[in-house]
């Protein structure tokens, strides 16, 4: 099954993709193989756990790996903050060192701009 997919990476490439992603190859020889012989940007998936042997930065960047994701890393460091928050309030019966107000969590998602679209759409509903 492997092959096919190796097949299949090539395929794309020839018909113009712009970079490949191969779904979890399960060693590191697999790993090597995709960048021997997909001639592309290699899109790299790292999930802790995963199917997916872990392998360094530099290596994966030496073998042709061009972009690295890793879209759990952010929700379990949440997670792992909401859990121990959640048994500090449990615990304790208060919020403990929580120091972010509301405006403070929303900030880096541009609550500004946000909230500027808001007041212009509401200025324009009421003209």
């Amino acid at each position: 099954m492997f092959l096919i997919t190796i097949e299949r990476g090539c395929r794309y490439r020839e018909a113009g993709a712009d970079a490949i992603f191969v779904e979890a190859p399960e060693t590191v020889e697999e790993i090597r193989k995709v960048a021997k012989e997909i001639d592309a940007p290699l899109v790299f998936n790292i999930v802790k756990g995963g199917k997916t042997p872990p392998i360094p930065f530099d290596e994966l960047a030496d073998l042709g790996y061009r972009v690295g994701i890793a879209p759990g890393v952010l929700l379990t460091a949440a997670m792992d903050a909401y859990t121990r928050s959640l048994q500090r309030l449990a615990s304790e019966g208060s919020l403990g060192d929580v120091t972010y107000s509301p405006i403070e969590v929303f900030k880096p998602f541009q609550l500004d701009v946000w909230e500027d679209i808001d007041a212009r759409l509401n200025a324009s509903t009421t003209t």
